[in-house]
């Protein structure tokens, strides 16, 4: 019998997947499921797809648990599980493929039982449900990593603000705030220190 209080919540960022049991009920993650495994968001569709859904099924274990929730970065049809992320330096070769419809037969799950929400939402939502911010009912988020994600809790749900792409300087807020912009930042203090000490 599926036990639906149970689900397995899994986060999508740029070079990992993390993932665990979730009790709904008691709103805390099942002791022993958590796993986190390194991902190269370069690699192909396929090689990407195998590790989420071989770390995903090791979280599952022998459980009776069908519901998977996973937080994504966007661009990405939520609703319908297609990938939109492109000049991201991450998940290109995912570009308009059905991921939830990979990961179902991957996983011998029907669609319907895998939600994709916002990566930044997400975790939003989650503070809020039994978290940080737990009691709260106006909230703002922000994620920092290999991108900018941006987040408002109102009226009892999260939403993705989508600020990742606000203009900004000579750019836009992302390529200031995320990993992106720490690497360009320490080649430029590198090269700065070398010509210092050859002087």
């Amino acid at each position: 019998m599926i036990n639906d209080s149970i689900a397995i919540g899994v986060d999508i960022g740029g070079t990992h997947i993390t993932a665990a049991l979730v009790d709904l009920k008691k709103k805390k993650i099942l002791p022993g499921s958590f796993i986190r495994e390194k991902v190269d968001s370069h690699g192909s569709h396929e090689q990407i797809v195998e590790v989420w859904s071989q770390a995903i099924l090791k979280v599952k274990q022998d459980q009776n648990v069908n519901k998977v929730s996973l937080a994504m970065p966007g661009p990405f049809d939520y609703d319908k599980g297609i990938c939109l992320i492109k000049n991201q330096n991450k998940y290109e070769n995912l570009y308009g493929l059905n991921i939830k419809e990979l990961l179902a037969a991957k996983l011998k799950n029907e669609p319907k039982d895998i939600s994709m929400v916002n990566d930044a939402a997400s975790f939003l939502q989650g503070e809020v449900f039994g978290g940080s911010a737990s009691g709260f009912k106006n909230v703002i988020g922000l994620t920092l990593g290999t991108g900018l994600g941006t987040c408002t809790y109102n009226n009892g749900k999260a939403s993705n603000a989508n600020l990742w792409q606000h203009p900004f300087k000579e750019g836009i807020a992302e390529d200031y705030l995320s990993t992106r912009w720490f690497t360009k930042r320490l080649q430029v203090l590198i090269s700065m220190a070398l010509k210092n000490w050859q002087s």
